[in-house]
């Protein structure tokens, strides 16, 4: 069997067969005794706690926060809500199919909007022209506008700035298209066009690094070479949406012209509704988030607990709503719903007892099917690969400096889920493969069927 060396841990580990010292800890990794590691893992047929180490300990949970956003959302929501986006007229249309007037998209967060990850519910803007030419429209005198009802646009405040030009740090807005990113091509167009965009290269031999202000139209490229190309975050979705929309409806043979919102005098028109998009169910989405680790859905889901209203009341919401579950909340502290600040901080009995109550649920088959199996699906694809626990664990990873979580169950062979597993390591020293070495020697001697 090949054994993992690491120069950063004292002690070699293998997958399967590396012993821990008797005094080395729970893990058994170097520079445990200056980590913070916390253990949580319950058997629920048996209905007895099979080991904690330090479960009471606040860590940071990383992406294993996404488990908690989506057993909120499935349990006041329900799996079968979507989102809903409408899209109105208001103006009026003369006898030769000219509508002047406003074309407004009701926005309500929905994440998925032209996803890459919802291609079945894809073609916006084609409905929105397709339905316009049904009701005679030939030209279009106007504007296309959207309306909102968020309180709290673009990234979580409580994000690092750093993170806020990559992929991972895309904000949710009231209105959200293609993922809120753009691929950049090197040749200085990008996919789609980003309208307002200002790109600004440096060539840097430390890599690619990404900087951009949250709401800024300004992105500042570092780049190996001036023709390299990047994915990167959109500040204003709705302008991406909008240029888009302009060459649908000419490719629709609707002739479009701008004029100022100010200038069209439709006010106290009323509006007529032109279509209707529904997103994927709730379900759907939450795989979606859960098995790719999506921050920008997770905050969407977040964000839908509580309509119109600040991040702070959605998560007020989710703290009660736990608290009346018989878990203790006082002392969690939850900025976002993905995880991607640095400053949340929940226990391993708190993750563990919310597992427990979901497993326990009407919701159970539906919430336990929203985790990866290990060595074979989404994050854990690798992690204990070749094992008898392949595929037996469904497990959330949650990963960033110094922090290393997992969070979900073992089943049984039926499928039905027979232990809750809970591991949060923060400021750990060795490095990461022999950390994840060691949790999963420990998980398969602690994980008994």
């Amino acid at each position: 069997m090949k054994i993992l060396k690491t120069s950063l841990c004292a002690v070699a580990l293998s997958l399967l067969t590396a012993p821990v010292a008797a005094n080395a800890g729970v893990l058994g990794i170097d520079g445990e005794e200056h980590s913070s590691i916390g253990i949580y893992i319950y058997n629920i047929k048996a209905d007895t706690l099979v080991f904690a180490s330090e479960a009471q300990r606040n860590l940071c949970p990383a992406s294993i926060m996404k488990s908690l956003t989506s057993a909120t959302a499935l349990s006041l929501l329900g799996k079968n809500h979507r989102y809903a986006t409408k899209v109105s007229l208001r103006g009026t249309t003369d006898s030769n199919g000219v509508f002047t007037g406003i074309v407004n998209v009701e926005a309500d967060g929905d994440p998925t909007l032209e996803s890459r990850h919802f291609k079945k519910y894809n073609g916006f803007t084609d409905s929105i022209a397709a339905a316009m030419k049904r009701r005679g429209i030939t030209a279009f005198h106007g504007q296309v506008t959207v309306s909102g009802t968020m309180a709290q646009d673009g990234p979580v405040q409580q994000w690092q700035i750093d993170d806020v030009a990559w992929s991972y740090g895309a904000g949710i807005y009231r209105f959200n298209w293609r993922d809120n990113t753009f691929q950049y091509n090197g040749n200085g167009t990008t996919t789609p066009r980003v309208p307002g965009l200002k790109i600004v290269k440096r060539t840097s031999s430390g890599g690619t690094d990404l900087v951009r202000g949250i709401w800024d139209d300004t992105l500042y490229a570092f780049l190996p070479s001036q023709n390299a190309g990047f994915t990167s975050t959109v500040p204003h979705p709705d302008r991406v949406f909008g240029a888009e929309m302009k060459d649908k409806l000419s490719a629709y043979g609707i002739k479009f012209t701008p004029v100022p919102e100010k200038e069209l005098k439709v006010s106290g028109k009323q509006s007529v509704l032109l279509y209707t998009h529904y997103s994927a169910p709730l379900s759907d989405i939450l795989r979606s988030l859960m098995f790719r680790s999506d921050n920008m859905f997770a905050e969407a889901t977040l964000l839908a607990l509580a309509p119109g209203q600040k991040r702070s009341a959605a998560i007020a919401k989710e703290k009660k709503f736990w608290s009346g579950k018989g878990l203790a909340t006082s002392y969690v502290t939850i900025l976002d719903g993905s995880g991607l600040s640095r400053a949340n901080r929940v226990s391993p009995a708190f993750m563990g007892g919310m597992l427990r109550k979901m497993a326990a649920g009407a919701d159970s088959r539906t919430y336990t099917s929203l985790f990866p199996r290990t060595g074979r699906q989404g994050t854990v694809k690798s992690f204990l690969k070749g094992t008898r626990l392949e595929g037996r664990l469904g497990l959330k990873t949650g990963s960033m400096n110094g922090v290393q979580c997992y969070a979900g169950y073992a089943f049984g062979t039926d499928g039905t889920p027979t232990h809750v597993v809970v591991v949060m390591a923060n400021s750990f020293y060795c490095s990461r493969d022999a950390l994840r070495t060691a949790i999963a020697n420990m998980l398969l001697k602690k994980v008994q069927f």
